[in-house]
């Protein structure tokens, strides 16, 4: 048995000459080491961007050329992590064809970029003639973290810790072949500029495997600057009486380490607007508790002292468009009212009105439950707010021109935000349950993707192990057409993606 490793590819086949494997003991054990060897393979190439199988039919395939697909900018702030799996033929030519999205872990936001990347990929046929192939798999994984050899941390850089800013750098570098970083470019930043510099340093710093990638494969890594250590619990820090009798305010960043139990050790001031803030910023922290059993270094968290000021919103999660609302057209709105703690976590949210009622009031409450807010400070004292309202309206975007969502106002700060559909209407789905006494089965539906993410003109491809009724066939066409697509774009410009196949499990069920 031979075993063939190809940055990231691997190719098996079998080579036995004479002798029976049942009775020669050498040959056993050449057959354990190859196993070895393969199991070291296989592990490897999870940390891949992507991995190929073919059908169990003795066939071999080699990957001659494999790009990469691009992580969309459109979603760094947010960075998922996902993958997509893709079914596809390969001909003759080892040219893919008919590539299919069979399956995604985050639905619409990598799938585009997956269909485009595969359909650059060229494979070459091992053993026998060539022959045109069916069912090969590929499985694309999308991450901002390059997963380097050795984790490397930025260091905040000491005018961000000055103005309490927080922000991101992501960073393009390729990788010499021994495994250094090279050609390092900042490719987006937020503030602009904020983070450059130790984001630059910090992949300077980066060592990799040598086998992992390609020589012209362009990888991308985040470094996230944050001073929020998210704790399970977080304890307000006290206004110090010195501070408020001279009318002083600024912020506090405090260094520490959390252990196994989830508990502060060793923290530290590493940066105040006066000194006198730092001692009950440190109480504060020493206080907090977060998950145990994940313990980490050099934890950063900036303690505010306001004399006097309201809640202000500090992130926010963006409720999602009811499914069968959607399906069925149906618009409306919720004000919610709920309360805020000293930490500036929401309490107690409930709904005040609902129009419809009892439609949108779940995803209403699903996403105030999770906002988080700067508290409230009266004479330097973290407040509770009993009166914090918030008003979600759901409109469905007009055929014509297809761009605004819905608009999301808060009392507090006296803002209003539209959103585009794309981001709360339905992802695209891989199973379909639908009424009906017929067999279950998939189908493939094909469509294509415009410049806003919107399906145009989808039709039923192909259809598998069942038969469809014209009104199954509609429910499918609604269903699809209401998807929506992170949009493709090359150099920061939407395209049009044609021809997207997309496979759904039917599930069909009386009444």
């Amino acid at each position: 048995m031979i075993v063939h490793t190809d940055k990231n590819r691997f190719i098996i086949f079998f080579n036995f000459f004479g002798g029976d494997m049942r009775t020669d003991r050498s040959k056993q054990i050449q057959l354990y080491v190859a196993l070895s060897v393969l199991i070291l393979a296989l592990i490897s190439s999870v940390f891949a961007h992507g991995v190929t199988t073919v059908p169990t039919d003795g066939n071999l395939l080699k990957e001659i050329e494999a790009p990469m697909p691009d992580y969309p900018k459109s979603v760094w702030d947010e960075s998922p992590v996902g993958e997509v799996t893709l079914m596809f033929d390969v001909n003759e030519e080892g040219h893919v064809e008919d590539p299919c999205i069979v399956s995604s872990t985050f639905s619409g936001t990598f799938d585009l970029y997956a269909v485009k990347a595969i359909k650059g990929h060229r494979y070459e046929k091992l053993g026998g003639p060539s022959q045109h192939m069916k069912g090969v798999k590929k499985r694309f994984f999308f991450t901002l973290d390059s997963n380097p050899t050795f984790p490397v941390t930025a260091k905040y850089p000491r005018h961000a810790l000055e103005q309490g800013a927080e922000g991101y750098v992501v960073v393009r570098f390729g990788v010499s072949e021994g495994g250094a970083v090279r050609d390092i470019e900042v490719v987006g930043s937020e503030p602009s500029g904020m983070f450059d510099v130790a984001g630059r340093e910090a992949a300077s710093k980066m060592k990799f495997e040598t086998t992992r990638f390609n020589p012209d494969d362009a990888i991308l890594h985040k470094f996230t600057f944050s001073l929020d250590s998210k704790p399970r619990i977080a304890v307000g820090a006290e206004y110090p009486a010195e501070a408020r009798e001279q009318l002083i305010h600024g912020h506090v960043v405090v260094e520490f380490d959390i252990n196994e139990d989830g508990e502060v050790e060793n923290p530290e001031a590493i940066y105040s607007d006066a000194s006198v803030f730092e001692k009950t910023a440190i109480a504060a922290v020493s206080e907090f508790r977060f998950e145990p059993n994940t313990p980490i270094e050099g934890v950063l968290h900036k303690v505010e002292f306001n004399l006097n000021q309201d809640y202000q919103p500090r992130s926010r999660v963006e409720p999602e468009y009811p499914r069968e609302a959607l399906l069925n057209s149906i618009e409306g709105y919720v004000i919610i009212r709920f309360e805020i703690d000293e930490s500036g976590s929401v309490a107690n949210p409930r709904v005040l009105t609902a129009k419809p009622p009892n439609v949108f009031d779940e995803s209403a409450l699903t996403a105030v439950a999770q906002f988080k807010y700067t508290p409230k400070y009266v004479d330097g004292q973290p407040t509770p707010v009993k009166d914090g309202n918030i008003r979600f309206l759901y409109e469905i975007p007009d055929e014509e021109s297809k761009s605004p969502g819905r608009a999301l106002r808060d009392p507090a700060s006296s803002t209003q935000a539209r959103y585009s559909m794309r981001r709360h209407s339905l992802r695209p789905t891989h199973k379909l349950y639908t009424e009906g006494n017929l067999e279950d089965g998939s189908v493939i539906v094909e469509f294509d993707v415009n410049e806003r993410g919107f399906v145009e003109q989808p039709n039923i491809y192909e259809v598998q192990d069942t038969r469809l009724t014209p009104e199954v066939t509609q429910r499918i066409l609604d269903e699809v057409g209401f998807y929506r697509y992170t949009p493709f774009t090359i150099n920061d410009v939407p395209t049009v993606v044609y021809g997207v196949r997309h496979r759904i499990e039917l599930s069909f069920r009386e009444n």
